[in-house]
């Protein structure tokens, strides 16, 4: 972890090995709106391959082949993209990745909304969505009997009148729904690829404080209290800066603020190299280094929730923007005249890592349309029978109008497995 240049830290030249193409795509499909790339696709690449180039010269680590071809880490190209835009004023962060997003968030409302100032996400109808996901897994990394699933709405106060027709299926064996998942229990071991696909509808809408709140009982409490969860693992360090944050505050939405904040304000957001993580301990090194994903700074927050009082959960499931889907991690706080309470950090990709004080606020006690399909510990949709690899990296881009979201095992540049996911927002529905 030696801090080259303009990077805080490096992976590992062995883990350099996407080829530039590829990093282009993901940084065309999220730093241009889909209008503009298919006008002209050549203008954004040519872009996005000048930025490397700059990149490059700020410390970002490449391989060249013999026949003078770039090969990177995805972690790294990613992190360098972002600390160029904060510390080096390069003209791609901004412009083009925080625009987008931001853009993504607006596609949700009228056209003419005023773009000046974050959208009023309250002020969403409920709406019908319809979405189709296509999953294949590659055969070599299935185990035995493998249990396979495909992430589908839960049904809950944000999605409700879900149907879902199950399509395609290229392998032999029990297919089961379950709250949040299909899951496919393979017959025998496949020799080709196998895939799983959904087609769901659903009304969707905004987060809106229930109208009547059922209280926790006191194993629910005590689950959602619970110090050791997956990545959520308390230690006495995160017990020590919990402590500091919230001396004096006794209030439970407060604290809440606290914790996020501070995300927000010592950390930084993107992908993270999970091979890093200490499995007894796996949120110490995304402190040391100030970086996290979604989902670790998912799990922190939590364990911060919890270490203050507050029961407090993960959930997860896709980001439904038209032009963009995306698998996405928040949480859920509870309180008590209020029920479960929305809080996203990917504030921290919209307020330009938190530097933007109006967007800071933008998904902390709201949330815009979602198709949640997880919300742990409880509703799980991960595939138990599939080996990731030692190295994997997530790569997305545009596929003829809709989102590859790949999971890569960065050794062999294969994915281990990718979702296609098309996105129909369809009208207005009655409340």
């Amino acid at each position: 972890m030696s801090r080259p240049g303009i990077l805080p830290f490096v992976t590992d030249a062995r883990l350099r090995t996407m080829p530039e193409a590829r990093i282009v795509e993901h940084l065309v499909f999220h730093g241009w709106e889909r209008a503009a790339r298919d006008v002209d696709l050549e203008g954004p690449r040519r872009v996005a391959v000048e930025a490397l180039a700059r990149w490059r010269a700020l410390g970002l680590p490449a391989i060249r082949d013999a026949d003078g071809g770039l090969f990177y880490d995805p972690a790294e190209v990613f992190l360098c993209m972002r600390w160029a835009g904060r510390k080096a004023d390069d003209p791609f962060w901004r412009p083009h990745h925080v625009a987008i997003e931001r853009a993504r968030l607006f596609s949700f409302h009228p056209p003419g909304t005023p773009r000046d100032t974050p959208p009023p996400i309250a002020a969403l109808p409920p709406r019908r969505f319809t979405v189709t996901v296509e999953r294949r897994f590659h055969p070599r990394y299935l185990a035995a009997n493998a249990r396979l699933r495909l992430p589908l709405p839960y049904e809950d106060a944000a999605a409700r009148d879900v149907e879902v027709t199950l399509h395609p299926l290229d392998a032999q064996g029990e297919v089961h729904i379950a709250p949040g998942h299909a899951e496919l229990r393979l017959a025998v071991e496949p020799a080709a690829t196998v895939t799983l696909g959904a087609r769901s509808s659903f009304i969707a809408a905004p987060y809106a404080p229930p109208r009547e709140v059922t209280p926790l009982t006191a194993a629910e409490r005590e689950l959602y209290l619970r110090r050791s969860e997956e990545l959520v693992q308390v230690t006495p360090a995160i017990v020590a800066l919990t402590e500091d944050l919230v001396r004096g505050i006794p209030e439970p939405m407060v604290r809440v603020r606290r914790f996020f904040d501070y995300l927000l304000d010592r950390l930084d957001f993107g992908p993270f190299p999970y091979e890093w993580l200490d499995a007894r301990e796996p949120l110490i090194v995304p402190r040391e280094i100030g970086w996290f994903d979604c989902r670790l700074a998912a799990a922190m927050l939590v364990a911060m929730c919890r270490v203050g009082g507050i029961p407090a959960r993960r959930a997860s499931g896709y980001l439904i923007y038209p032009e963009c889907a995306g698998y996405h991690w928040w949480i859920e706080v509870w309180l008590d005249d209020a029920g479960w309470v929305p809080v996203d950090t990917w504030v921290g990709e919209l307020s330009a890592s938190g530097h933007d004080v109006p967007w800071r606020s933008t998904l902390f006690g709201a949330l815009d349309y979602r198709m949640k399909s997880e919300v742990l510990p409880r509703v799980f949709n991960r595939s138990p029978g599939v080996v990731l690899p030692p190295v994997w990296r997530i790569l997305e881009r545009d596929v003829g109008g809709a989102t590859e979201i790949a999971v890569v095992d960065i050794a062999t540049n294969d994915n281990v497995w990718a979702d296609t996911i098309r996105i129909e927002m369809g009208e207005v529905a009655p409340a």
